[in-house]
């Protein structure tokens, strides 16, 4: 059997894969600076990144923000406790087709260890 056709382009899309790491060293327990700056890569031409959280029961989620745009993660709060040692929450980069990656990421705060 022989087909005779057209060639039809097929665009491959990726998910966006996080380039930062899961486990970090802040050296600030304030809101004026950032605690750490989340970085994704996606091999698609032009894509346009967006982070956010995916908060779970039981996580710190709620006392850091992240920036969608950037990245940057900051605390929601300076009521941060000295006995507060370490957050934890799942980070979540977005690409335009919507396909995710996903990273549980801990960050020890200064004057503590975790």
């Amino acid at each position: 059997a022989y087909w005779l056709g057209s060639w039809r382009a097929v665009r491959v899309v990726t998910a966006p894969q996080f380039t930062s790491p899961a486990r970090i060293d802040a050296d600030t327990r304030g809101t004026e600076r950032p605690l750490l700056l989340l970085a994704a890569a996606d091999a698609d031409d032009g894509d346009t990144l967006t982070y956010s959280m995916a908060p779970k029961a039981g996580d710190d989620s709620p006392l850091v923000t992240v920036d969608p745009t950037t990245g940057e993660v900051t605390l929601t709060t300076s009521q941060v406790g000295t006995d507060v040692q370490s957050l934890r929450f799942k980070a979540v980069v977005t690409d335009r087709s919507g396909l995710t990656d996903e990273r549980e990421i801990t960050v020890t705060l200064p004057g503590g260890s975790d």
